[in-house]
């Protein structure tokens, strides 16, 4: 998960600095709002994958065939285990498939404002 956020961070310039002094506390507080906005969303899309995975592999993988591949008892720990396993796997693809990313397309990704609130013109 470290990676990812390192990739999306330097590789897409999201770390901020200014030479002016008077803007420095407001660019230390934009970079730790960043910094933990991306943690947390890496953090969740991590965690969903993980659930997912192990749901996936406990529907899919009979224990017979597990317990033939691991030499150990098909308990949810080892479900667990394979699918923590693939979810890392997939995060350090999603860090190196971020790096093909405009840098535009992951700032709008980023920053854009979302959910229900439309914005609306003066003119309107």
């Amino acid at each position: 998960m470290l990676m990812i956020l390192a990739s999306l961070v330097v590789a897409h310039g999201l770390w901020e600095r200014t030479a002016d002094e008077a803007a420095r506390e407001r660019v230390v507080l934009f970079n730790v709002v960043t910094i933990t906005t991306l943690t947390i969303g890496i953090a969740a899309l991590y965690l969903a994958l993980f659930l997912v995975l192990t749901f996936a592999a406990a529907v899919s993988i009979p224990p017979a065939a597990l317990e033939e591949q691991v030499s150990a008892a098909p308990t949810v720990g080892e479900y667990a285990r394979l699918a923590w396993f693939a979810a890392s796997v997939a995060t350090v693809g999603g860090a190196l498939g971020s790096l093909v990313e405009s840098d535009q397309a992951v700032r709008d990704a980023a920053y854009r404002p979302r959910g229900g609130r439309q914005e609306t013109s003066a003119a309107g």
